[in-house]
């Protein structure tokens, strides 16, 4: 979400590429094929404002998967490229999450709607049981080890929001991306310009007009 870079690097690469609108992303391919190697500092904590409407966020997260789509378009050549090193792990990994992940979970969807409107039957029997609950386990488990590293965040209660979200807002993701994929195609298609979208922050909405925009807010931590 935020990282330091060099600026030499900036300029040795002439810069960001304004047609993609996940620009970390995109930035950090160039940087791994330039030989270089990004480091993660566990230590460095920022504090970020979500979207407060459900519209506001549709419209980050769509924008977040458009950048994402045309990254994955662009260097997925280099999967197939010796000389990229660890990188084509990367892509490969971007390419099972859009294009194999997408379409498992949208197939997976249908059969289950069309099931419970009697159209279609799985005739797997408890073995399809069995892969649905320890595709549920792994993903409570795997929200709730990242969670781990957050103080009180570890417990019995994000386990069953986990769950909540399982059913609910993780359902969005497919919805996001699927917007995306369409949009993306319009672009292609109409030779449409590719334009940033700026979240909107409560903040921005709640202030009066002509007040000055650059307000910086403080997040205060009570101590434990």
């Amino acid at each position: 979400t935020n990282f330091v870079i060099r600026r030499s690097i900036i300029e040795r690469i002439g810069g960001w590429d304004t047609k993609a609108l996940s620009e970390d992303t995109e930035i950090s391919f160039r940087i791994y094929r330039m030989g270089y190697k990004i480091k993660l500092m566990p230590l460095s904590v920022t504090w970020e404002q979500e979207p407060q409407l459900l519209r506001i966020w549709l419209k980050q997260r769509t924008r977040w998967a458009k950048g994402n789509i045309y990254v994955l378009k662009e260097n997925f050549k280099y999967v197939f490229d010796r000389k990229a090193g660890a990188m084509r792990l990367d892509v490969l990994y971007y390419g099972l999450v859009y294009i194999l992940m997408l379409s498992s979970l949208v197939c997976s969807d249908l059969i289950f709607i069309l099931s419970v409107l009697g159209f279609a039957h799985v005739t797997l029997g408890g073995f399809s049981s069995v892969l649905w609950l320890m595709a549920i386990l792994v993903f409570v488990l795997n929200v709730l080890i990242t969670l781990a590293v957050e103080k009180n965040e570890f417990n019995m209660e994000s386990a069953l929001l986990i769950l909540l979200m399982l059913f609910t807002y993780s359902k969005l993701w497919v919805v996001v991306v699927l917007n995306a994929l369409i949009q993306s195609a319009n672009d292609a298609i109409f030779k449409r310009e590719i334009k940033w979208y700026k979240t909107e922050r409560s903040i921005e909405n709640n202030r009066e007009p002509g007040e000055n925009a650059n307000v910086h807010v403080r997040v205060k931590r009570k101590k434990e």
